[in-house]
Protein backbone atom coordinates (compact mmCIF):
# COMPACT_ATOMS: atom_id res chain seq x y z
CA UNK A 1 0.00 0.00 0.00
CA UNK A 2 1.27 3.72 -1.00
CA UNK A 3 0.52 6.08 1.10
CA UNK A 4 0.47 9.58 -0.49
CA UNK A 5 0.95 13.12 0.88
CA UNK A 6 -0.27 15.94 -0.80
CA UNK A 7 0.55 19.84 -0.62
CA UNK A 8 -1.68 22.50 -2.37
CA UNK A 9 -4.51 20.08 -2.70
CA UNK A 10 -6.99 23.27 -2.74
CA UNK A 11 -4.65 24.85 -5.72
CA UNK A 12 -4.69 23.61 -9.45
CA UNK A 13 -1.34 21.51 -9.11
CA UNK A 14 -2.24 19.61 -6.08
CA UNK A 15 -5.83 19.53 -7.13
CA UNK A 16 -4.72 18.28 -10.93
CA UNK A 17 -2.95 15.49 -8.76
CA UNK A 18 -5.36 14.48 -6.41
CA UNK A 19 -7.90 14.19 -8.79
CA UNK A 20 -5.92 12.12 -11.24
CA UNK A 21 -5.47 9.83 -8.07
CA UNK A 22 -8.76 9.64 -6.96
CA UNK A 23 -9.71 8.42 -10.63
CA UNK A 24 -6.99 6.40 -11.49
CA UNK A 25 -5.17 5.03 -8.01
CA UNK A 26 -7.62 3.68 -5.90
CA UNK A 27 -5.09 1.69 -3.85
CA UNK A 28 -3.21 4.56 -2.63
CA UNK A 29 -4.10 6.18 0.65
CA UNK A 30 -4.04 9.91 0.80
CA UNK A 31 -3.32 12.52 3.17
CA UNK A 32 -3.67 16.30 2.11
CA UNK A 33 -1.68 18.97 4.25
CA UNK A 34 -4.50 21.39 4.22
CA UNK A 35 -5.36 24.87 5.94
CA UNK A 36 -8.58 25.33 7.65
CA UNK A 37 -10.35 26.56 10.49
CA UNK A 38 -10.91 22.80 11.32
CA UNK A 39 -10.49 19.34 9.35
CA UNK A 40 -14.36 19.62 8.19
CA UNK A 41 -13.76 23.03 6.94
CA UNK A 42 -10.71 21.45 5.70
CA UNK A 43 -12.28 18.93 3.67
CA UNK A 44 -14.95 21.65 2.47
CA UNK A 45 -12.11 23.12 0.55
CA UNK A 46 -10.46 20.33 -0.83
CA UNK A 47 -13.74 19.11 -2.13
CA UNK A 48 -14.78 22.63 -3.60
CA UNK A 49 -11.44 23.06 -5.84
CA UNK A 50 -12.06 19.08 -6.59
CA UNK A 51 -15.01 19.99 -8.64
CA UNK A 52 -13.46 22.54 -10.35
CA UNK A 53 -11.64 19.08 -12.50
CA UNK A 54 -15.47 17.84 -13.06
CA UNK A 55 -14.74 14.67 -10.45
CA UNK A 56 -17.20 12.50 -9.97
CA UNK A 57 -19.51 13.48 -6.49
CA UNK A 58 -18.85 9.81 -5.45
CA UNK A 59 -14.80 10.75 -6.06
CA UNK A 60 -15.19 13.06 -4.08
CA UNK A 61 -16.88 12.46 -1.34
CA UNK A 62 -14.09 9.60 -0.63
CA UNK A 63 -11.82 12.26 0.86
CA UNK A 64 -12.68 12.90 5.00
CA UNK A 65 -11.32 13.98 7.72
CA UNK A 66 -9.26 11.14 7.94
CA UNK A 67 -7.22 12.76 4.48
CA UNK A 68 -6.76 15.56 6.52
CA UNK A 69 -3.44 16.96 8.13
CA UNK A 70 -4.35 19.88 8.99
CA UNK A 71 -1.99 23.22 9.32
CA UNK A 72 -0.36 25.58 6.88
CA UNK A 73 3.65 24.61 5.15
CA UNK A 74 4.60 27.87 6.52
CA UNK A 75 4.02 27.20 10.16
CA UNK A 76 5.32 23.43 9.84
CA UNK A 77 5.27 23.17 14.23
CA UNK A 78 1.42 22.61 14.18
CA UNK A 79 1.84 19.49 11.90
CA UNK A 80 5.22 17.86 11.83
CA UNK A 81 4.45 15.87 15.01
CA UNK A 82 1.57 14.01 13.39
CA UNK A 83 2.67 10.54 13.37
CA UNK A 84 0.97 9.76 10.29
CA UNK A 85 3.81 11.45 8.36
CA UNK A 86 6.04 8.29 9.64
CA UNK A 87 3.75 6.19 7.41
CA UNK A 88 4.18 8.37 3.98
CA UNK A 89 6.13 6.60 0.86
CA UNK A 90 5.44 9.49 -1.62
CA UNK A 91 5.82 13.11 -0.67
CA UNK A 92 3.77 15.26 -4.04
CA UNK A 93 4.82 19.09 -2.88
CA UNK A 94 2.80 21.31 -5.04
CA UNK A 95 2.32 24.10 -2.39
CA UNK A 96 3.47 27.57 -2.93
CA UNK A 97 2.94 31.03 -2.12
CA UNK A 98 0.24 33.32 -3.96
CA UNK A 99 0.49 36.33 -1.57
CA UNK A 100 3.81 38.22 -0.83
CA UNK A 101 1.80 40.15 1.76
CA UNK A 102 3.55 43.37 3.32
CA UNK A 103 6.06 41.05 4.88
CA UNK A 104 9.76 41.72 2.79
CA UNK A 105 11.07 38.25 4.34
CA UNK A 106 7.85 35.94 3.10
CA UNK A 107 10.19 34.42 0.61
CA UNK A 108 12.73 33.31 2.74
CA UNK A 109 10.09 32.19 5.43
CA UNK A 110 9.03 30.10 3.13
CA UNK A 111 12.22 28.80 1.95
CA UNK A 112 13.30 27.92 5.79
CA UNK A 113 9.13 26.68 6.64
CA UNK A 114 9.79 24.18 3.44
CA UNK A 115 13.29 22.93 4.39
CA UNK A 116 11.75 21.83 8.06
CA UNK A 117 8.97 20.41 6.25
CA UNK A 118 12.00 18.55 3.94
CA UNK A 119 13.44 17.88 7.38
CA UNK A 120 10.64 15.55 8.82
CA UNK A 121 9.63 13.90 6.08
CA UNK A 122 13.65 12.54 5.33
CA UNK A 123 13.10 10.90 8.41
CA UNK A 124 9.97 8.66 7.37
CA UNK A 125 11.33 5.25 7.39
CA UNK A 126 9.44 4.08 4.34
CA UNK A 127 9.64 7.28 2.07
CA UNK A 128 10.13 5.82 -1.72
CA UNK A 129 9.63 9.81 -3.42
CA UNK A 130 9.95 13.31 -2.79
CA UNK A 131 8.36 14.80 -5.78
CA UNK A 132 8.35 18.69 -5.72
CA UNK A 133 6.28 20.49 -8.53
CA UNK A 134 7.67 23.54 -9.62
CA UNK A 135 4.99 26.24 -9.47
CA UNK A 136 6.66 29.29 -10.68
CA UNK A 137 3.28 31.48 -11.73
CA UNK A 138 2.05 28.39 -13.41
CA UNK A 139 -1.70 29.32 -13.83
CA UNK A 140 -1.36 32.64 -11.54
CA UNK A 141 -1.80 35.80 -12.24
CA UNK A 142 0.04 39.08 -10.66
CA UNK A 143 -3.24 40.01 -9.41
CA UNK A 144 -4.28 36.95 -8.02
CA UNK A 145 -0.72 36.46 -5.81
CA UNK A 146 -1.10 40.63 -4.78
CA UNK A 147 1.73 41.64 -6.36
CA UNK A 148 0.73 43.72 -9.59
CA UNK A 149 0.84 46.95 -6.99
CA UNK A 150 4.01 46.30 -4.72
CA UNK A 151 7.37 47.76 -4.72
CA UNK A 152 9.74 45.26 -6.48
CA UNK A 153 6.94 43.85 -7.97
CA UNK A 154 5.34 45.30 -10.73
CA UNK A 155 4.83 42.60 -13.34
CA UNK A 156 3.87 38.86 -14.21
CA UNK A 157 7.56 38.41 -14.81
CA UNK A 158 8.51 39.52 -10.98
CA UNK A 159 6.15 37.62 -9.95
CA UNK A 160 7.62 34.53 -11.35
CA UNK A 161 10.92 35.55 -10.89
CA UNK A 162 10.64 35.62 -6.89
CA UNK A 163 9.07 32.03 -7.29
CA UNK A 164 11.90 30.96 -8.97
CA UNK A 165 14.36 31.83 -6.67
CA UNK A 166 12.30 30.66 -4.20
CA UNK A 167 12.22 27.28 -5.88
CA UNK A 168 15.72 27.34 -6.82
CA UNK A 169 17.01 28.09 -3.30
CA UNK A 170 14.72 25.17 -1.84
CA UNK A 171 16.32 22.54 -4.23
CA UNK A 172 19.76 23.45 -3.81
CA UNK A 173 19.54 23.14 -0.05
CA UNK A 174 17.74 20.04 -0.35
CA UNK A 175 20.64 18.66 -2.00
CA UNK A 176 23.42 19.87 0.17
CA UNK A 177 21.92 19.03 3.54
CA UNK A 178 19.93 15.49 2.17
CA UNK A 179 21.75 14.00 -0.27
CA UNK A 180 19.77 10.42 0.41
CA UNK A 181 16.55 11.99 0.43
CA UNK A 182 14.88 10.74 -3.12
CA UNK A 183 14.10 14.25 -4.30
CA UNK A 184 12.44 14.15 -8.14
CA UNK A 185 11.37 17.33 -9.78
CA UNK A 186 8.48 18.74 -12.50
CA UNK A 187 8.44 21.68 -14.28
CA UNK A 188 4.77 21.86 -15.90
CA UNK A 189 4.84 23.66 -18.91
CA UNK A 190 2.29 26.49 -19.49
CA UNK A 191 -0.75 25.24 -20.33
CA UNK A 192 -1.01 21.93 -19.35
CA UNK A 193 -3.69 19.58 -19.35
CA UNK A 194 -4.89 18.70 -15.72
CA UNK A 195 -4.89 15.11 -16.81
CA UNK A 196 -1.48 15.11 -18.85
CA UNK A 197 -0.11 17.10 -15.60
CA UNK A 198 -1.60 14.10 -12.91
CA UNK A 199 -0.64 11.13 -15.29
CA UNK A 200 2.83 12.81 -15.22
CA UNK A 201 3.21 12.68 -11.66
CA UNK A 202 2.08 9.48 -11.10
CA UNK A 203 4.14 8.09 -13.54
CA UNK A 204 7.25 9.59 -12.08
CA UNK A 205 6.40 8.09 -8.81
CA UNK A 206 5.23 4.79 -10.28
CA UNK A 207 2.11 4.50 -8.50
CA UNK A 208 -0.12 1.29 -8.86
Amino acid sequence: MRNVLITGATGFLGGAALSYILKEKSECQLLLLTRGESTKHAVMRVNENLRKFQLAETLINRISSDNILLGDLTAPDFFLEDCRLNAITDVINCAHITSSGNNPFIWTGYVAAMLRFVDRMSQAPSLRHFLHIESAGLGVSASECGLDNKPGFSNYENVIAQCSWANSLIEQRIIECYPELPLMRIVPSTGIEQTELGNSICRHLNLP
